[in-house]
Parts: structure tokens; sequence; C-alpha cells
């Protein structure tokens, strides 16, 4: 059961990818479907309810501020407004930063975002001067990182991505 609601998650983010890469759009379905299959994975990993709803809670908050704070930082530096602010991020970022957040825990989401954002930073501008486009993918790319995320958890790291209980073991077997 475990695998194939991965594979279905796998599924969404890769479509998420690729209609993020080349049309630089996803449908809202897409998103849809990932809820979905996030849910049900954070469900089979015997994750209550109360406490899937408090880490997605958790991490929109976590969203919201990261979100209002670059907003603020952008708009009092280049005296832009809030429709000038979504040519920077899109709404498809913003709703698959919210959808993942109730898949993974909230330390876990931190990592995950942290760690894309970085990976993405280092190669896009490599890839952007092979496809001459100055907008990231960015919901897209992020998919693409939670898929190799998701891979590692599978074949090699073994963690618990909706739980934080992962570090407290790791740190109890190095003591």
């Amino acid at each position: 059961m475990q695998i194939s609601l991965e594979l279905l998650v796998v599924f969404f983010l890769s479509l998420i990818f690729v209609e993020d890469l080349l049309w630089r759009m996803v449908r809202v379905y897409w998103f849809c479907g990932l809820f979905a299959g996030c849910l049900l994975l954070a469900f089979n990993a015997r994750q209550s309810a109360v406490a899937m709803l408090l880490n997605g809670l958790e991490n929109s908050l976590i969203v919201l501020f990261i979100t209002g704070s670059t907003w603020l930082l952008i708009s009092m530096r280049n005296k832009i407004k809030i429709k000038e602010l979504e040519r920077i991020m899109g709404y498809g970022d913003l709703v698959f930063l919210l959808v993942t957040g109730f898949y993974l825990s909230v330390l876990n989401f931190v990592f995950f975002n942290v760690l894309s954002l970085l990976s993405i930073a280092l190669i896009w501008p490599l890839y952007a001067r092979i496809i001459k486009s100055d907008r990231i993918p960015m919901a897209g790319l992020q998919a693409l990182a939670l898929i190799f995320l998701m891979a590692a958890d599978r074949f090699w790291l073994r963690l618990d991505l909706t739980s934080n209980y992962w570090i407290w073991k790791k740190l109890l077997l190095w003591a």
C-alpha cells in the first residue's frame, strides 16, 4: 500500500514538474491529486488527523511568513505593488508549498525548502542559459526535488518524512 501511494504522489509530482517546466503553469487538479496523495501517505504513516492538521497549519504559517516577509522586503526596496509581485512568485509555487506542508513534518519541511531552494539557485543559472529564460519554474523544480527526496528516503535514508523523530533516533545512535 505504501509503495503504491508513493508512486501516486511521484506521478502527480512528475506532472507538476513537466507542466511547470514546459508551459509555466500547472493545472489545479494536479495539485488536488497531489494533496490527496500526500494526505493518504500521511495517514498511512499512522499520523493522526490532528497531527497532520497541525503540521499543515504550522507549515502554512511558515510559508505565509516567508512569502509575506519577501513581499514586504521587495515592496519596500523597489516600491512595487502586489500585482507586480505575481511576476516574481506565481500562485502555483505557493499552492505547491501549502500542499506539501500537509505531508512533511515541520522540520522536514524547512529542510526540504532550504535544500531545494539552494539546489535550484545553483542549477538554474546553468539551465537558464540553455533555454534562454529568466523565469524560474519553482513549483516544478521543487516537485523534482521532492521526487529525489522521496526516492532517497525510500532506498537510502530510511527516514520518516511525516515525523521529526528520525532526528532523535540519529542523535541517540551517535550518543
